[in-house]
């Protein structure tokens, strides 16, 4: 498509962007489970299909994953995996591969966190709600059914953080107390609340969770592999499969989850940050340290389980003011992230920083906003530059996804100048 063609579709996009929220048009192929084209799933979806200017780059990230980004205006968009309803936009079971698209109703999200084919948000009134796979309660609707749409997970707001971790959900209340629900399977355990054993152990949560698990909580981080939480006093607590945070201990294919359990070595934390299997802590005084699995030729833990409760200390030449994506924002202004061969080192050609964006893009870079209020990314394989918004969803292949992906008609894609959007899809 060449340059001016391309402009007046954008300008025409533009024009019609109000138009577009309120329904999308959608192309005819769309790969079902059972392999027919059923278009009109797609056609009830509602206000899913992205503006233009919030996959230009125009409207800035806010918070990023591989799979969705919260950007700057409130919306989520996701794409790819739809099966348990991961998309957002009100159906489930369509599309083995989506293309940018805006979940459902959710137009004020402060926060999200991802985890495999879950999603949550928290909206601006403090609401907490998730969508996508249940098969242990985590959308936390009080029900063992996949959430194609964001319904409201069980605890009363105002929340000021979620994060996920296999089969579960945990809210960090702006009381303080941390809220956690699922890790039930799906027709065992549909109860309230599971009573611990002997030990403090639990078989679940249960799907509406009612588990307090920290009452004086300032932040919260989890992973895969469990939660950490640093309370007002500078400790930190971690719950898990294991109290080691890292080690599985499943009996009948279902899991225990020990009681928190106090990091002794993790002192005066003031801010926590997750980042894939890693759990960093940042305390009064600048320093970071972190816990889980280091990216080494396998996966390696950072500290064999019997000495579990050590963070690594992070060595920094500058003290860390801020930790996320792996990355440590000095005092300085400048960027330092984290290579395990050599500690923090700095991203050159990375102007002053006023703060790193949470998480990694679906292309594995990392986000920061520089003092004047611009985004820049950059990849390990990439050099810094400024965000030019969200890529092409099936650029790889092109295409050759025609048969197993859902191609919408949104406005904006053909403006995007992706070769898939440019003919006719019916």
């Amino acid at each position: 498509m060449g340059a001016s063609k391309v402009a007046a579709s954008r300008v025409v996009a533009a024009l019609s962007a109000a138009a577009v929220v309120g329904g999308c048009h959608f192309g005819a192929r769309l790969s079902t489970p059972e392999g027919r084209c059923w278009p009109e799933h797609c056609q009830r979806a509602g206000d899913c299909c992205p503006t233009l200017a919030e996959l230009d780059g125009t409207v800035a990230p806010r918070e990023l994953s591989s799979a969705c980004v919260l950007l700057d205006n409130g919306r989520v968009l996701c794409h790819g995996y739809n099966d348990d309803g991961a998309a957002g936009i009100g159906r489930s079971g369509i599309g083995w591969r989506m293309p940018w698209l805006a979940v459902r109703g959710l137009v004020d999200a402060v926060d999200l966190a991802t985890e495999w084919g879950t999603r949550c948000a928290i909206q601006a009134n403090g609401e907490v709600v998730c969508w996508g796979s249940s098969d242990d309660g985590q959308v936390g609707w009080g029900r063992w059914a996949h959430g194609a749409s964001p319904v409201r997970a069980p605890i009363v707001a105002p929340a000021s953080k979620v994060e996920l971790a296999e089969g579960s959900g945990c809210a960090l209340k702006g009381t303080g107390e941390v809220v956690c629900w699922g890790l039930g399977r799906r027709g065992a355990y549909d109860r309230a609340d599971c009573p611990p054993d002997r030990w403090g152990r639990r078989r679940c949560w249960g799907a509406r969770g009612q588990a307090v698990m920290v009452t004086d909580a300032v932040d919260l981080a989890g992973n895969s592999d469990g939660y950490c939480a640093a309370r007002q006093d500078g400790r930190v607590v971690c719950w898990a499969d294991d109290r080691k945070l890292h080690v599985e201990h499943r009996i009948d294919d279902r899991p225990w989850v020990y009681p928190p359990a106090e990091f002794p070595e993790a002192l005066a934390v003031v801010a926590l940050e997750r980042h894939g299997d890693r759990t960093w802590a940042l305390d009064e005084d600048g320093r970071a340290s972190l816990w889980g699995l280091l990216d080494t030729d396998g996966p390696c833990h950072v500290v064999p389980p019997v000495a579990a409760r050590r963070p690594l200390s992070i060595a920094s030449d500058a003290p860390i003011v801020q930790v996320a994506a792996d990355c440590g924002l000095g005092a300085d202004g400048r960027v330092r992230c984290w290579d395990r061969r050599g500690g923090l080192q700095v991203v050159d050609g990375l102007p002053l920083v006023a703060e790193i964006l949470p998480g990694e893009g679906p292309d594995h870079e990392r986000c920061a906003v520089d003092l004047d209020g611009d985004t820049w990314c950059w990849r390990s394989d990439a050099p810094p530059g400024r965000w030019r918004g969200l890529p092409d969803p099936f650029r790889a292949n092109g295409r050759a996804l025609a048969e197993r992906r859902c191609p919408m008609r949104c406005p904006a894609f053909a403006a995007m100048g992706w070769s898939w959007a440019d003919g006719d899809d019916g």
